[in-house]
């Protein structure tokens, strides 16, 4: 196996290498051209073999349209006046740099390798379109600190990504940090949470104590935090909860038996049989099953209990007294072992008895567990009424379509 392995990476490894660069170029691919050219010429200097015509040919052609796109794109954009091109200058600089110091190992080995930039040239380029790139994105976040710092949230975490940008840009720029760090609360809707209220209730007391026991101080997905303690940050929803139904059921049980009967050899006897020979009469002992009939039970055990629990949650703004919305939540959880208790004589069985009898779960764990089924359905159903908050911080695609637009 690994031999017929080794002999097929042979043959893919052959036929890649005797691709021809100049016909893939040819047909408009100069980047995998240049690849493909740069590895072949590798492959000969490594074993110290002259290079092939076609192979510097291949280099110098596949380099010299991929630096002439790259220019051509510069040219266009310099005659650009909006500010927004930094951002593709830079992208564009930083290619033609990492192409230049690239072929850079190539010059002393094919000849007549022409350059548009040298070395030097670009990084310099490259440099003035950092900053500007960066200067550009502080810019388009400074035009929405207004309307952020009025309220208007989405103004806020679009002037937190063109921030993150600047900083991507120019991470020196340690003085955007506390900035960032305000757009970042701005345009972040925040909650706090109410320690439920378990009513009168013994099964409601228990599952609101472990409700509120097991909740962390604050919990945060993309733009929406959830806090369930009290905090100093501004608030900008208060959500109530309350429990209207807990029940925990009693240790409940289900049987089914089942019974069998079947007939067994229960050992041998010794009988004598006569045989008439003739005139004579032949006696003959010999051995015979003892047949006997043996009967036996399976009883199927089901052992289970019941827990469940409500909520209601009621949505406050947090400049106003009355809800905006109130929904239900419900949690249920259910434990269950299932064995078999064999009776009778195990001969007239038609298997053997799985299982063996459990412990019950305290009504206390049952509680907790609902607690746990309600906690991740809170959360869920606050995701879902502030999915506006989803669009993650870290979300290419949206920040993209947001650069275009602006």
């Amino acid at each position: 196996m690994l031999r017929m392995l080794t002999c097929l990476l042979w043959v893919v490894l052959t036929v890649f290498s005797c691709v021809n660069p100049i016909r893939v170029l040819d047909e408009g691919d100069y980047t995998r051209a240049y690849e493909l050219s740069k590895r072949q010429i590798d492959r000969r200097l490594k074993r110290h073999k002259a290079l092939k015509p076609e192979q510097c040919i291949a280099l110098h052609g596949s380099y010299r349209q991929w630096q002439d796109e790259l220019t051509r794109q510069v040219t266009v954009l310099a005659d650009n006046t909006d500010s927004a091109r930094w951002l593709r200058l830079h992208a564009l600089y930083a290619e033609m740099l990492a192409l230049r110091r690239d072929i850079a190992a190539y010059e002393t080995v094919v000849p007549d390798l022409v350059f548009n930039y040298d070395i030097a040239s670009l990084e310099r380029l490259t440099e003035r379109a950092r900053v500007q790139a960066a200067d550009y994105c502080y810019g388009q976040a400074q035009q929405r600190l207004t309307a952020a710092r009025q309220g208007h949230k989405q103004s806020a975490r679009e002037a937190h990504h063109w921030l993150s940008r600047s900083l991507e840009y120019a991470p020196e720029r340690l003085e955007y940090q506390p900035l960032l760090a305000e757009m970042d609360d701005l345009g972040t809707v925040r909650l706090l949470v109410s320690p439920l209220a378990g009513g009168h209730s013994w099964q409601g007391a228990t599952l609101a104590e472990y409700f509120n026991r097991r909740q962390q101080a604050c919990w945060r997905r993309d733009w929406l935090e959830v806090c369930y303690r009290p905090t100093d940050r501004r608030i900008d929803y208060y959500v109530e909860t309350e429990v209207f139904r807990a029940s925990v059921s009693p240790d409940l049980e289900d049987r089914d038996r089942d019974c069998y009967e079947k007939k067994v050899q229960d050992g041998t006897k010794t009988v004598e049989e006569e045989i008439k020979q003739g005139d004579s009469t032949v006696v003959i002992r010999k051995q015979v099953p003892i047949m006997i009939t043996v009967r036996g039970c399976i009883t199927t055990v089901q052992q289970y209990k019941e827990a469940g629990g409500a909520l209601r949650v009621h949505l406050y703004p947090a400049q106003s007294e009355y809800a905006t919305q109130s929904w239900e939540l419900y949690g249920y959880e259910n434990w269950q072992n299932e064995f078999e208790i064999c009776e009778g004589d195990a001969r007239a069985l038609p298997k053997c008895c799985y299982g063996s009898c459990q412990i019950y779960p305290s009504n206390h764990a049952m509680l907790c567990d609902v607690a746990n089924t309600l906690q991740h359905k809170l959360r869920s159903s606050l995701l879902r009424h502030f999915s506006d908050t989803q669009i993650s911080r870290q979300n290419r695609g949206f920040w993209a379509w947001l650069s275009e637009g602006s």
